[in-house]
C-alpha cells in the first residue's frame, strides 16, 4: 500500500503551530492595506483566495503577492518562506492577465453583482432568515399558540432569493468576440459590452494590460480606447468612473456584503450544492450572460472542458503521501478531481437519457449501447449483453453497478500503491441507471484474437481465468485488508485449477499506459448464503435466467441473487472473533503462569518483555480488539495485540499493557463461495477447502440475521439508540451495524413484535415509508425507462395522484399525446392498482407485508417526501396535503419571527398571505398536476472517498482531551479544524460534520462561544450541501439552540428550535420519540424568560409523546410528571400540580422503591405543595371574612408571599432533560435544605428578577442531538 503517514502527537508537532500576522499592501488608496492572520501551515494561495473573496478587494483577481522583493510561490507554505517574522508585510502585485484570467475576472464581477452566489440553482441557507435583530424586543419564539399550530410543506422549500439592487443593466461578452489573431497579438482578450443604469452603452476592450472604453459600437467595430477615458486594471473601477449610479450601488452592495459572512456567499467549489425536492417558481428575467456564461468558463472553443479524468486521476494519486503537507495537497486535489467528474459524469447522464448523445454501437440493443462524452465512458446499468442472466438479468445488473461503486470507494480509501481504480459513479436518472467511467488506457484498441487486456480473473465470463504474478501480488494486498481468501477457481476447459487473491469476477486490466486497473468490484464480499437460500429460491441457478423480465415481475421471489454481505459486517465478525481469540489466549497464557510458579523449586528467571510497539491495538466501543492490518510496515505489527489488563488477571495492574501474539488467528473469507464453479470430481483439499469456507460463510450469514439484527431492534427498544428521522438517517444506521437493506422487512417484523411495540412505533412508521418509497421508485424506473422526456411529467403526477388520492385522471397534453400515441401505458393505472403494485413489490424486494392502512397510516408529506428524495423528483413549493384556510394559519404559525417580520401587522399578514394563496392556488380537481413537476434531478451516488487524515486529527484531539493533556487536545483540535478545510474545503458535507463534532468537543471543555460559532457554520454549511431539510441540518440547529441558549440568547435559541421543528415535523410527522427531548428543552428555555404558561404548554406536549411511546406508568413519563407538576405551580395551577407531583411520587415508589433518591425529592416536593395548597385555602377563607381595605391589603401581601413560597416550592430539574428519553432516570437535585430565596433561583435559573443574558445558561437543557 502507498506509506501514508498516520497523524498523531509526533505528525502534530511535525505541524507549526505558530500563527503569522501577514499585512498586504494594496496597490489601491482606499482600502490601502489588508490584514489576515495565518497558520504556518497555510499556502500562499489561500491567502489569495481570502483576498479575492473579502468584499473590499474582491476587485483583485490577477495578482502575486512579494515578500522583500522576492515573488512567493502560490503552493508554498508560509513555514517555508524564508524570513518570515509573527508580523510581516506582503505586496499585492498585478499580473498581465491572459485569456482564461479575464473571463475568471468577469465571471468573479457578475458573481459579486449578484450577491455574491452563482447563477443557477441549489446551495441555498434559510440562516440569515432567522436571525433576530433587536432580541431584547422581540417576542418569544415559540410562545403562545405555537405548541397547536400547524405546519407548512412551503416552508421546506428555500425562499425565492432577494433580488439585489442591479448596479448595471447588462454585462456581457459583446457580438465582437472572439478576437481576431492579429489583434490577440496586441494583446486583446475579450470585447465586453455594458449598459448603465444611465442607460449608456460602453464598449470595454479587455487586454493583456486590463480594461477600457473602447469607440466600437454595435454597428461599428474600433477597438481602440476611447479619448479621455484610462486603463484600468479590475473592470469596477472603470464602471465606477462612467457611472456614477454603479459607484453608489456598488458602494451599498459592498457595505451590504461587508455584513454577511462569506461562508454564506462562497460558492461550492468541492460538493455538490443541495438542491431542494420543494422549490418555488422562479420568475425568469432576460439575461444573455446565462447563454454567456460556459463561453466564460471553459473558454469560446469550450476546450477546457475537455479534461483527460482518467489521466487526472491516476496522477493525483501517485502524488506523494509524505510528508503531511504533500498529503494534505494530494487529498484536496483528488477530492477537487473526483468531484468534478461527478458533476460532468451526472451532465452526460442527463443528456444520455434524454437522447442528445450519439452511441458507439448503434446497432447494438439500446441496453447494450456505449457512449463517450467529455471523455467519460457512458453505458446502462442493464444486463445488455446477458452478464448478469444467471444471476437475475437486469435488476441484478442494476444492483451489481451500485455494489462496484461502493468497491471503488472501499479501494481507493484503501489507496493500494500501483494499484489503479477508475473514476466511477452511478447516476439515476428519469428511471434510467447510467454507469460513467473514466476510460481505461487503450481500452478501445483492436487486438488480436486470442489476446486480452485481462490479465487477472475471469476473462470470457468464468470458464477462462487469467492470473497475472504481478497483478496478483496488487490484489493480496486488498485480499489481506478486505478479510478475504486465497482460493481455487476453475476454469471450464479441463477444469484447470487456478489461485485467486480475489473473486474471479474482479478483473485486472494492462493499461495502455503501463498501468494496472482493477474493474468489476461488486464481489468483495461473501454472498449472504441464508437470504439467498430463503428468499431467492433454490440453487439452480437456470431457474433466473428470466429474471428482471416482464413475467419476473409476476414472481413473489427476491428479484436477484447479488445479495452480497456488508463489508461493516465482516469487519465486526473478525473483530468479534479475534477478540474472542485474544481473551482465550490470555487465560490459557494465565493459566500456563500460575501453573509454572505452583511448580517452580528455584527462583525463574522472568521471561523477557515483548518490546512495546507503536502501532499496537486498542479496544473499541464494542469490546472488539483493533489490530494493524496485515502488511503495514512493520513486520510484526500483525503477530501481536496489545490488551489491557483485567480485573481478574492475577498479579497483572490494571493499566499494563500485554502483549498477546496473534500470529495464529487466521479468518479470511472466499469471496467465491456459493457462487463459484466447481468441477465434479474435486481433490481432498479442494472439497476440504470448500466445506471450510462454505461454512465460515454461513455463519456470517447466521450472525447477520440471528444477531446484528436482533441487537438492533433490542437497542431501540431499550432507547440504547436513538431513532432515525427519516429514510436516509435509517439507511445510515442499519448500513453502519452492517446490516443490507433488503433485510428491512426482517428488522421491521421483528420490531412490530413483543410487548414493547411502542418504543419502536416511530422506527417501524420511518421503515414502512422507507421500503414503499424504495418500492415506489423501481416500479417508477420500470415504467419510466426508455420513455420520451416529453411524456415523464405527467406519468408522474399522475401516479402521484393514484397513491395519494381515491380518484385519479390522467392528463395528458393533446399535443405530447399526439405525439407519443406508444408512451401512454400509465393511463392503466388506478389508486387501486398502484396500492397493490406497492404491496406486491414491497413484498418482492424487503419480504415485508404492509399493515393494513398503510396508505392512510404513512401517507401525507413524509412519504411523498421520500419517494422525491428517491425518485429525484423537484415539486413546486405548496401544501399538498392541506387546505386553503390551514395554509392560511401554517403561513403565520411557522413563521421565523424576524425583526422584519415582527414590524409587520396581522392584517397585513393575512392580506398578503390570501393575495399569494389567490397567485399561487389555482382551482385544481386533483392534488398534483403536471406543472407541479417542476423538474426531474439526477440521483449521483459516487466513489470519492474520505480522507482518513482529518478524521485522525479529531480523533487524536478527542483521545488527548480524554487523556487529560487539555492544552495539547485543544491545538489537535485546531489542527483538525484546519485539515477539514484544507482538504475538502469549507463548504462540504465532511467539513459540516467535522464543524459540529468539534462545537461538541469544545462545549464539553465549556468554550461556549467558540462551540457556538462552530455549530453555525456546521448549519450553514449542511444547508447548503445536504439541503436546507436534511436530518442532519435538523440535529445541527437543534445542537446550536443549545449553544445560544447556554451563551444567553434564549431567543435566538428558541428561533432555531422553531425552524428545526417545522422542518422535522413535516420530515417525519408529530411523535418522534427524540421530539421529547426538544420539546423539554424549549419549555426550559421559556421558563427561563419567566413564561410560565407558554412553557407548560411545551412540557404537557412532551408528556403526550412520551406517554404514547413510554407508556403513563413509565419511569420517562415520572419524570415529566414531576416537570410538569413544577411549571404547573409556578403557572398558578396548584390543586393540579399536586396530582401530577403525585403521580410521579407514586411510579418512582412502584419502580424504584422508597429510598431511592427519585422517590425522596419527589415525595418532599409534593409534601411542599401541599402544604402550601392548604395554606392558599387558609388565606382564601381569612379573605372572604374581611371587608376593610385593611383587610384586604393584609390577604393580598399574604397572597404574594404565599405565592413566592409556591413559586419556590415548584421546580425544573435543570440539569435532567436527558431523562424524558433515557429509561435510567437521574437523581433529581437536592433540594430540600434550601431557603425559599434559594428555592426562586434554582427554579428560574436567575439571581434577579429581571433575567440577564449572564445567567440564562444556569437554566440550560440538557444533551446535544448525535
Amino acid at each position: 500500500m502507498a506509506e501514508q503517514e498516520p497523524y498523531n502527537d509526533e505528525t502534530a508537532d511535525q505541524a507549526p503551530q505558530q500563527l503569522f500576522t501577514i499585512t498586504v499592501q494594496l496597490p489601491q488608496s482606499d482600502p490601502s492595506t489588508f490584514q489576515i492572520q495565518a497558520s504556518a501551515s497555510e499556502t500562499i494561495n489561500e491567502i489569495k483566495q481570502s483576498i479575492i473573496e473579502q468584499p473590499s478587494t474582491c476587485q483583485y483577481s490577477c495578482f502575486h503577492l512579494e515578500y522583500n522583493g522576492k515573488a512567493l510561490n502560490d503552493f508554498a507554505e508560509l513555514s517555508s518562506v524564508e524570513g518570515l517574522q509573527a508580523e510581516s508585510d506582503f505586496k499585492l502585485v498585478q499580473n498581465p492577465y491572459s485569456e482564461r484570467e479575464a473571463r475568471v475576472h468577469v465571471t468573479r464581477l457578475l458573481d459579486f453583482l449578484h450577491g455574491g452566489a452563482s447563477i443557477g440553482p441549489g446551495g441555498e441557507t434559510q440562516f440569515e432568515l432567522l436571525q433576530l435583530e433587536d432580541e431584547a424586543n422581540q417576542p418569544a419564539p415559540l410562545s403562545g399558540d405555537a405548541v397547536h399550530a400547524a405546519v407548512s410543506m412551503v416552508d421546506l422549500a428555500p425562499k425565492p432569493k432577494s433580488p439585489v439592487t442591479a448596479s448595471l443593466k447588462r454585462l456581457a461578452l459583446s457580438a465582437w468576440n472572439p478576437v481576431p489573431s492579429d489583434l490577440r497579438l496586441r494583446g486583446h482578450l475579450l470585447y465586453l459590452i455594458a449598459t448603465t443604469l444611465e442607460g449608456d452603452n460602453l464598449h470595454i476592450t479587455s487586454t493583456i494590460n486590463g480594461f477600457y472604453v473602447s469607440n466600437s459600437s454595435s454597428s461599428k467595430f474600433d477597438p481602440s480606447i476611447k479619448s479621455g477615458c484610462e486603463v484600468f486594471h479590475s473592470l469596477s473601477p472603470l464602471l465606477k468612473a462612467q457611472s456614477p449610479l454603479f459607484k453608489a450601488h456598488y458602494s451599498k452592495l459592498e457595505a451590504y456584503m461587508n455584513t454577511r459572512d462569506a461562508i454564506l456567499t462562497v460558492p461550492l467549489v468541492n460538493a455538490a450544492p443541495a438542491v431542494s425536492w420543494l422549490a418555488h417558481k422562479q420568475t425568469l428575467t432576460a439575461d444573455p450572460i446565462r447563454v454567456q456564461r460556459p463561453f466564460l468558463e471553459h473558454g469560446f472553443d469550450l476546450n477546457e472542458s475537455l479534461r483527460d479524468w482518467n489521466e487526472e486521476i491516476q496522477n493525483t494519486r501517485e502524488m506523494p503521501v509524505t510528508p503531511l503537507p504533500e498529503r494534505i495537497l494530494r487529498s484536496r486535489l483528488l477530492a477537487k478531481t473526483l468531484y468534478d467528474f461527478a458533476a460532468a459524469a451526472a451532465k452526460g447522464a442527463e443528456l444520455l437519457v434524454k437522447g442528445e448523445l450519439i452511441p458507439l454501437n448503434p446497432t447494438e440493443d439500446r441496453d447494450a449501447q456505449m457512449y463517450i462524452y467529455g471523455n467519460i465512458f457512458f453505458s446502462h446499468g442493464l444486463d445488455g449483453v446477458g452478464t448478469f442472466h444467471r444471476e437475475g438479468g437486469d435488476d441484478a445488473a442494476h444492483k451489481a453497478v451500485a455494489l462496484d461503486v461502493n468497491g471503488v470507494k472501499a479501494l481507493s480509501s484503501l489507496d493500494v500503491d500501483k494499484l489503479c481504480t477508475l473514476g466511477t459513479c452511478v447516476v439515476d436518472y428519469c428511471g434510467e441507471r447510467i454507469v460513467a467511467q473514466s476510460i481505461v488506457p487503450g481500452i478501445f484498441k483492436a487486438r488480436p484474437e486470442g489476446e486480452s487486456q485481462i490479465i487477472y480473473g475471469g476473462v470470457d465470463g468464468r470458464d477462462v481465468v487469467a492470473d497475472d504474478k504481478d497483478c496478483g501480488e496488487l490484489f493480496a494486498k486488498v485480499a489481506q485488508t478486505m478479510r478475504l481468501k486465497r482460493h481455487a477457481v476453475f476454469e471450464k476447459e479441463e477444469d484447470r485449477r487456478k489461485e485467486l487473491e480475489l473473486s474471479v469476477e474482479t478483473k485486472g486490466l494492462a493499461g495502455a499506459d503501463g498501468r494496472t486497473y482493477i474493474l468489476d468490484l461488486y464481489r468483495l464480499t461473501p454472498v449472504d448464503i441464508a437470504f439467498l437460500e430463503n428468499e431467492c429460491g433454490p440453487e439452480n441457478l437456470g431457474s433466473f435466467e428470466n429474471r428482471g423480465s416482464s413475467e419476473a415481475v409476476e414472481s413473489d421471489k427476491y428479484p436477484h441473487r447479488m445479495v452480497a454481505l456488508r463489508y461493516e459486517l465482516v469487519e465486526g465478525f473478525w473483530e468479534q472473533k479475534l477478540n474472542t481469540y485474544v481473551q482465550d489466549k490470555m487465560q490459557q497464557e494465565d493459566k500456563e503462569a500460575a501453573a509454572k510458579k505452583e511448580q517452580a523449586t528455584i527462583k525463574d528467571t522472568p521471561p523477557e518483555p515483548t518490546q512495546s510497539h507503536d502501532r499496537a491495538a486498542s479496544l473499541d466501543s464494542d469490546g472488539f480488539t483493533k489490530v494493524a492490518a496485515e502488511g503495514d510496515t512493520e513486520a510484526e505489527s500483525d503477530k501481536f495485540v496489545a490488551a489491557k489488563g483485567e480485573a481478574d488477571v492475577p498479579e497483572t495492574d490494571a493499566n499494563e499493557e500485554r502483549r498477546i501474539d496473534i500470529s495464529g488467528f487466521k479468518l479470511l473469507f472466499n469471496p467465491d463461495t456459493f457462487t463459484a464453479r466447481y468441477p465434479e470430481t474435486l481433490t481432498e483439499e479442494d472439497r476440504k477447502a470448500k466445506e471450510e469456507d462454505e461454512q465460515l460463510v454461513r455463519s456470517l450469514s447466521t450472525h447477520l440475521h440471528e444477531v446484528v439484527i436482533p441487537k438492533l431492534v433490542e437497542d431501540l427498544r431499550d432507547g440504547a439508540l436513538a431513532c432515525p428521522m427519516d429514510g436516509a438517517a435509517l439507511s445510515k444506521l442499519l448500513h453502519k451495524r452492517g446490516i443490507n437493506l433488503r433485510c428491512l422487512g426482517q428488522v421491521l417484523k421483528l420490531a412490530r413484535e413483543g410487548t414493547a411495540v411502542s418504543k419502536c412505533a416511530a422506527f417501524v412508521k420511518v421503515g414502512t415509508r422507507s421500503v414503499i418509497a424504495r418500492s415506489v421508485k423501481h416500479i417508477l424506473s420500470r415504467s419510466m425507462r426508455a420513455q420520451p422526456f416529453a411524456v415523464v411529467r405527467f406519468a408522474i403526477a399522475y401516479y402521484l395522484n393514484c397513491l395519494f388520492s381515491d380518484k385519479a385522471e390522467a392528463v395528458v397534453d393533446p399535443e405530447v399525446a399526439n405525439l407519443y400515441k406508444d408512451a401512454l401505458h400509465f393511463k392503466k393505472w388506478t389508486p387501486a392498482s398502484a396500492k397493490a403494485q406497492i404491496e406486491k413489490e414491497v413484498s418482492r424486494r424487503f419480504r415485508y407485508t404492509l399493515p393494513e392502512n398503510w396508505s392512510v397510516d404513512v401517507a401525507g408529506a413524509p412519504l411523498l417526501r421520500e419517494i422525491c428524495l428517491a425518485f429525484g423528483i423537484q415539486l413546486a413549493a405548496r401544501d399538498y396535503f392541506a387546505t386553503l384556510q390551514q395554509k392560511l394559519t401554517n403561513g403565520h404559525a411557522e413563521e421565523p419571527q424576524t425583526a422584519t417580520a415582527a414590524k409587520k401587522s396581522k392584517k397585513a399578514k393575512k392580506e398578503a398571505a390570501i393575495a399569494a394563496a389567490a397567485i399561487v392556488e389555482p382551482a385544481r380537481t386533483q392534488r398534483f398536476i403536471p406543472d407541479d413537476i417542476t423538474a426531474i434531478l439526477p440521483v449521483v451516488k459516487d466513489s470519492a472517498p474520505h480522507s482518513g487524515l482529518a478524521e485522525e486529527a479529531l480523533e487524536a484531539g478527542r483521545l488527548t482531551l480524554a487523556q487529560g493533556q487539555k492544552e495539547l487536545g485543544m491545538e489537535l483540535l485546531a489542527e483538525a479544524l484546519s485539515l477539514h478545510e484544507q482538504i475538502y474545503g469549507v463548504l462540504h458535507p465532511r467539513a459540516a460534520r467535522g464543524y459540529s463534532h468539534l462545537s461538541l468537543l469544545y462545549s464539553n471543555l465549556d468554550d461556549k462561544l467558540l462551540a457556538a460559532d462552530l455549530s453555525r457554520k456546521a448549519v450553514i454549511v449542511a444547508e447548503r450541501t445536504l439541503g436546507l431539510d436534511n436530518h442532519e441540518t435538523v440535529l445541527f440547529y437543534l445542537n446550536l439552540a443549545l449553544l445560544e441558549h447556554a451563551n444567553g440568547a434564549t431567543k435566538q435559541a428558541l428561533a432555531y428550535i422553531q425552524h428545526a421543528l417545522s422542518k422535522w415535523r413535516v420530515i417525519y410527522g408529530e411523535d418522534h420519540p427524540d421530539m421529547i427531548t426538544t420539546m423539554n428543552n424549549t419549555a426550559v428555555m421559556l421558563q427561563s424568560l419567566r413564561m410560565f404558561k407558554d412553557s407548560l404548554a411545551w412540557f404537557e406536549k412532551s408528556a403526550e409523546v412520551c406517554i404514547a411511546v413510554f407508556g403513563p406508568d413509565s419511569l420517562n413519563a415520572a419524570t415529566l410528571y414531576f416537570q410538569i407538576a413544577q411549571a404547573m405551580a409556578m403557572a398558578g395551577q396548584h390543586r393540579e400540580c399536586i396530582n401530577k407531583m403525585r403521580d410521579s411520587f407514586n411510579i418512582f415508589k412502584r419502580e424504584l422503591g422508597a429510598d431511592n433518591k427519585n422517590t425522596k425529592e419527589a415525595e418532599f416536593w409534593l409534601s411542599q405543595l401541599t402544604q402550601n395548597a392548604v395554606q392558599l385555602a387558609k388565606q382564601a377563607r381569612l379573605e372572604a371574612t374581611r371587608s376593610t381595605g385593611a383587610g384586604r391589603s393584609t390577604s393580598l401581601a399574604s397572597r404574594v408571599a404565599s405565592m413566592q413560597k409556591m413559586h419556590a416550592t415548584s421546580t425544573t430539574v435543570q440539569e435532567k432533560e436527558a431523562a424524558a428519553v433515557s429509561a435510567t432516570v437521574k437523581p433529581l437535585a437536592n433540594v430540600s435544605n434550601k431557603t425559599v430565596e434559594e428555592l426562586v433561583k434554582y427554579i428560574t435559573g436567575n439571581t434577579d428578577e429581571a433575567p440577564k443574558k449572564s445567567k440564562n445558561k444556569k437554566a440550560r437543557p440538557m444533551n446535544f442531538h448525535k
